[in-house]
């Protein structure tokens, strides 16, 4: 079920975010390899993030969204009205993992950006990932359009550097409380 719209959607999607940087402050408890900051002052690494994650020398920045009014999934307009894309664009161009973590799923983006990582080249990517899938095809040719990333091989580096991921917020504060009790006295 979905909350109604203004404060209770407001103040669900808050605990939803909250639960997320838990889970991360957590891992730098618990790890000597990792460090998190929340809303970092560089205006380019805090550009569409909530936080940012830095694990084994990766910089990670999270940006977190419960859901997209009462709809099942993402749509890729959805996600640009949002400035995800822009907001990508910029941090997997200095280097930056972009992480979009939600409750719902991101249509094939998720399939398309993985692809892409296992493509060593856009040549490869669009012979190999994208020439039998029509699908991922057309949402490629969708990202890859000049008011979203641009041109093929931008739309590929940036999806190289994407990550979409669907958590539940009840497990992700499940396994909050299971780190929490395992790390804390």
């Amino acid at each position: 079920m979905s909350p109604r719209s203004g404060g209770e959607a407001d103040k669900i999607g808050n605990r939803y975010e909250s639960a997320w940087a838990i889970r991360h402050a957590l891992y730098c408890l618990v790890r000597d390899d990792c460090s998190m900051t929340v809303e970092a002052l560089d205006p380019d690494e805090a550009r569409g993030a909530e936080f940012t994650f830095v694990e084994r020398g990766k910089t990670q920045v999270h940006q977190v969204k419960r859901q997209f009014q009462n709809n099942n999934a993402w749509s890729i307009s959805a996600l640009a009205r949002l400035g995800v894309f822009s907001s990508a664009i910029g941090h997997v161009a200095a280097g930056r993992e972009y992480h979009f973590v939600s409750l719902i799923p991101c249509g094939n983006l998720r399939e398309l950006a993985e692809r892409a990582r296992g493509a060593v080249d856009l040549a490869t990517f669009t012979q190999h990932s994208l020439a039998t899938n029509q699908e991922l095809r057309a949402t490629f040719d969708e990202l890859s359009a000049p008011k979203l990333l641009g041109t093929p091989e931008q739309a590929w580096k940036t999806l190289r550097g994407m990550w979409f991921e669907v958590r539940e917020e009840r497990e992700t504060m499940h396994d909050n409380g299971l780190l929490t009790e395992l790390t804390l006295e």
